[in-house]
């Protein structure tokens, strides 16, 4: 969309088609609560199932040794960050 005037209905109607998915999902049977980066939504885990739900704490170890003053952390515009996984 074009103009940020839309920015709230459009956010609530991605939430709403999410919420509709998971629902139908789940009662086919088919749910899995991973959420892809690219195609999740602002207020939905992305990390946690990250290999196999094994790789968060890693990463976030990895970042407190590498990043322990959250540089890159702080520098990512977007909304999902390790530190805060």
């Amino acid at each position: 969309w074009n103009n940020a005037a839309d920015d709230a209905y459009v956010n609530a109607w991605v939430a709403n088609l999410t919420k509709v998915m998971k629902e139908r999902s789940q009662a086919a049977g088919l749910y899995y609560p991973f959420n892809f980066l690219n195609d999740a939504q602002t207020g939905q885990s992305v990390f946690p199932l990250y290999g196999k739900g094994k790789s968060l704490p890693r990463l976030k170890t990895i970042a407190k040794r590498f990043d322990p003053n959250e540089v890159f952390q702080t520098l990512n515009t977007g909304v999902f960050k390790v530190s805060q996984a």
